[in-house]
């Protein structure tokens, strides 16, 4: 009987429930969760339902704070109830929490409490690179995450130093996996690029979007047969303000896009650029990398990691003169800097292909299923 329940337990699919973001609004968890629960059912290997915790409005439509604290807290009702009433419909093996921090810490929280009453394990998978910052000043947001991973099966950082600074509290609990990307759903790198430096996501101050802009403007005379194209969601009077003090000669502008739409873009450009205050694991940068850019990005977040190796090109925070300068020299001395784009080509493929970084999270998953049985 016991080998009858073994036969029966392998040939079983896993039935996972992720507590996650599904677009719209585009961003960076969301965009996980479309490609990973897509490549699952595809590949038919689990068994998966989706609690969507997208929020209703976007960044760039400037919520404020009372609002974010009065619609989120509606929302987390909403979503522990619905938890509660999958458990009763659905047979979850395990539940896997994605989560971007701040107020979303105390909605964990709550999941994570309902969770450990039901007996039913989860995976907290942290999406964001603040926590060295919030545990250097012991913040509200920390504490109420050192809770969630207090109870948690198994926690997933997506960058190297978020994983080492929980690490000193959890030891082996804290597993390093960073986002993965569908290659076959990219557009073949093209062979001829346009003369366009590109920027693709939201249109905000803490992307670094006034020190690209300024940049941009200060080389002017140099790269003159060159555009800068900033492509994503934006609040029109954000962009006044920046029209007022920043000129936008050469400078084009375009609306939120599809995924498929914005690809084909980023495909015809030849110098991808994010210079954001913070991130974790960006997607954007992936796909560059699998699309053959030249990228220059920030040191934050996993961005570090995912141009180390000379994959690409890093530059401080909010370093105008440093930007100025790279931006400069990778326009003008191109040939230079083809490494880069095939060094970053071939390390999207070996470490960020979805193949590999799903197989990860379904041993772990596994794993976490035989050691409550």
């Amino acid at each position: 009987m016991t080998n009858l329940n073994n036969m029966e337990n392998e040939h079983k699919q896993i039935k996972i429930c992720f507590v996650a973001p599904l677009p719209p609004p585009y961003g960076g968890i969301a965009n996980w969760t479309r490609v990973f629960t897509e490549y699952l059912s595809k590949n038919n290997l689990a068994d998966i339902s989706l609690v969507n915790t997208a929020p209703k409005g976007r960044v760039t439509e400037g919520r404020g704070i009372l609002k974010r604290v009065f619609v989120s807290g509606f929302a987390m009702f909403g979503i522990v109830s619905e938890i509660r009433d999958k458990i009763k419909t659905d047979k979850m093996d395990c539940v896997h929490i994605a989560t971007s921090g701040s107020l979303a810490a105390i909605r964990d929280l709550m999941v994570a409490n309902l969770l450990r009453r039901e007996n039913i394990p989860f995976i907290y998978h942290i999406h964001f690179g603040r926590i060295p910052e919030i545990i250097r000043k012991n913040t509200i947001e920390w504490r109420l995450i050192k809770k969630v991973i207090t109870l948690s099966a198994r926690t997933i950082a997506i960058d190297k130093s978020t994983k080492d600074e929980l690490s000193a509290y959890f030891r082996d609990k804290i597993e390093y996996i960073p986002n993965p990307i569908d290659l076959k759903a990219l557009p073949v790198p093209s062979e001829s690029t346009e003369k366009t430096v590109m920027y693709l996501g939201w249109v905000i101050k803490q992307k670094g979007i006034e020190e690209l802009i300024a940049s941009w403007k200060s080389i002017q005379t140099v790269v003159k047969d060159w555009k800068l194209q900033i492509v994503g969601p934006y609040k029109i009077e954000y962009i006044d303000e920046l029209r007022k003090k920043y000129s936008f000669e050469n400078v084009e502008l375009i609306e939120e896009k599809s995924h498929k739409e914005a690809m084909e873009l980023l495909n015809r450009a030849s110098v991808f650029v994010l210079p954001s205050y913070t991130e974790g694991c960006p997607y954007v940068i992936m796909e560059a990398m699998a699309l053959k850019k030249i990228i220059i990005g920030t040191r934050v977040g996993n961005i570090p990691e995912m141009l180390g190796d000379n994959c690409g090109i890093l530059i401080d925070v909010q370093n105008v003169e440093e930007l100025k300068k790279h931006l400069k020299e990778v326009i003008t001395q191109a040939d230079r800097y083809d490494n880069l784009r095939e060094a970053a080509y071939e390390k999207a493929k070996s470490e960020y292909d979805i193949s590999r970084i799903s197989a990860k999270i379904l041993y772990m998953v596994k794993e976490i299923i035989e050691k409550r049985s």
